[in-house]
């Protein structure tokens, strides 16, 4: 057997086969759709329209409690396919992109990067 040209046709072949578990998902997943919610959540809540910038705090508190109920579930639910395993990267680096990229640490920088790849190889 001889090995992928590249990491995207490692990643393309893995897709081709069946998961633990089951058959691959057709559609995205109610996972990546609620990441893929928080991520644009996240955006909607850190660049707010002009109208929404006088929030009350506890909008505010009650909006993040949703977020992180999304990351409680990155944590504890299994990726089902590579388009989960590339939302649970997406919201990952929507909540602490941010601070990964300004650490001086090698770790948060590497993994500032392997979450980068993840959502482009799997897109």
């Amino acid at each position: 057997m001889t090995a992928p040209a590249s990491r995207r046709g490692l990643i393309l072949g893995l897709a081709a086969l069946p998961l633990a578990g089951g058959a691959a998902i057709a559609g995205p997943s109610d996972l990546a759709r609620a990441c893929d919610w928080g991520v644009s959540h996240l955006a909607w809540i850190n660049n707010p329209a002009p109208d929404d910038r006088d929030w009350p705090d506890e909008r505010l508190e009650a909006d993040l409690d949703r977020v992180d109920d999304v990351l409680n579930r990155v944590a504890d639910e299994a990726s089902a396919s590579l388009s989960d395993l590339a939302a649970k990267a997406r919201i990952v680096l929507a909540s602490d992109g941010q601070h990964l990229s300004m650490s001086h640490h090698d770790a948060d920088r590497a993994l500032l990067t392997l979450l980068r790849e993840v959502v482009v190889l799997c897109a």
